[in-house]
């Protein structure tokens, strides 16, 4: 199987991987990347859970990304930022 960011762990566990944080918001998440342990023992169950992975990573940029705003000041861009739907798999 060849998914982006996905790999093959011991023990049949398979991984998603060191995908990075932006440089503008790594300092706020106080860690430069993302690594999760998926549950899933088969590929079609690590096709079922990638897109929650990817909608997490997804949400972390984005509330740090709006933390970031919001500290320095700039409402409009973190009002425009928080506007924004957030993925189906974080509800």
């Amino acid at each position: 199987m060849n998914i982006k960011h996905i790999q093959k762990a011991a023990l049949g566990k398979w991984q998603y991987r060191c995908r990075r944080f932006p440089e503008s918001i790594k300092a706020a998440l106080g860690r430069n990347d993302f690594k999760r342990v998926l549950k899933a023992r088969s590929e079609a169950e690590v096709l079922r859970e990638y897109p929650r992975i990817e909608a997490e990573f997804d949400h972390i940029v984005e509330g740090a990304s709006v933390t970031k705003a919001v500290a320095e000041g700039d409402v409009s861009r973190a009002s425009h930022l928080q506007s924004g739907p957030y993925p189906a798999a974080l509800k």
